[in-house]
Order: C-alpha cells, then sequence, then structure tokens
C-alpha cells in the first residue's frame, strides 16, 4: 500500500520511500480532475462533466406552512 506523505512523496505503509518515482500531481477542483481524466475504456468507471448554463434561473417555489397529514386507523 502506498500513501502520499503530504510533501509530493510516496511512501509505503511503514513510512519508506518507495524506489520508483511517481509524479504526484495537485488537482485543486473536482471539475479539474474531471477535465483532466481520460478514458481509456479499461475502466470498469467512466466519468461525465456536466455544465449547466449559468445564465438560467432556479424555479423556486414558497413553502407552504400548512402541512397535511393522512389519518390510518387499523
Amino acid at each position: 500500500i502506498l500513501y502520499e506523505d503530504g510533501h509530493g512523496n510516496v511512501v509505503d505503509e511503514n513510512g519508506g520511500p518507495e524506489p520508483i518515482e511517481y509524479i504526484i500531481e495537485t488537482i485543486t477542483t473536482h471539475t479539474d480532475y474531471l477535465k483532466h481524466t481520460v478514458s481509456d475504456g479499461s475502466s470498469p468507471t467512466c466519468s461525465m462533466l456536466v455544465e449547466k448554463s449559468k445564465d438560467k434561473d432556479v424555479r423556486m417555489n414558497e413553502a407552504s406552512t400548512k402541512r397535511d397529514y393522512v389519518h390510518c386507523t387499523v
């Protein structure tokens, strides 16, 4: 099992350095991750970036203060 030690280094479970050098890249946001992910077809999962139009407003409805209850008897 390999871990990133917070300084860009890969270490094993004992804290020792791994003999093979790995490049650890910091990605700032999930959106950046999705933009940089390459789908090679070998992975069973596929990431998809869905961009929403920022000029459309969200339709809001006024919340009702009255609660509706269903009465059931046995």
